[in-house]
């Protein structure tokens, strides 16, 4: 199973299921991660960020880098976590294993301190200590990370990203 995201190939051959959860529109507001890939013992909710992209613009990339200062990146990121597992549990799917969400970040002009603050303040907006404060039969989501393809590729062996040539 290969997909494409702008300049990126995601290699998920190795999974028990993979799809490209956006290209299906929900409506009512609802906002989607790129993709969802089933293993024997998890799902991961990947979203991808790639302003380093081949046809992105100097003023692209300072529009990207703003809205990670002023935090919209952070709400749509939260958003499409949330939107995303309620589409998935109102249609009983990924409700019987638990959930990982990781966002693919390939921007070389944001620094690790930024990128860990990011992460931090899109934590707080998850739910990933519910099911410490209140008995749930399933939990909403086991973690969360921010890692870019390189990361991403050194961790997940069996199932790379490539950065396609496209003229």
């Amino acid at each position: 199973m290969l997909f494409k995201e702008g300049d990126l190939e995601f290699d998920f051959t190795n999974a028990l299921n993979a799809e490209k959860f956006d290209e299906i529109t929900y409506g009512g507001g609802m906002k989607q991660i790129d993709f969802i890939v089933e293993l024997e013992d998890r799902y991961y909710f990947i979203e991808v960020k790639n302003p380093d992209n081949y046809i992105a613009t100097q003023k692209a990339k300072n529009e990207f880098l703003n809205k990670v200062k002023n935090e919209k990146l952070k709400d749509d990121l939260i958003k499409k976590y949330k939107d995303s597992i309620i589409i998935n549990w109102a249609d009983n799917k990924c409700n019987n294993k638990p959930v990982y969400y990781i966002t693919i970040l390939e921007a070389s002009y944001i620094d690790n301190v930024l990128k860990i603050a990011l992460m931090d303040s899109i934590k707080k907006g998850l739910p990933l200590k519910l099911n410490k404060e209140i008995s749930l039969k399933h939990s909403i989501i086991e973690g969360f990370v921010i890692m870019s393809v390189e990361e991403w590729n050194k961790r997940f062996v069996n199932f790379p990203i490539r950065k396609l040539q496209i003229n």
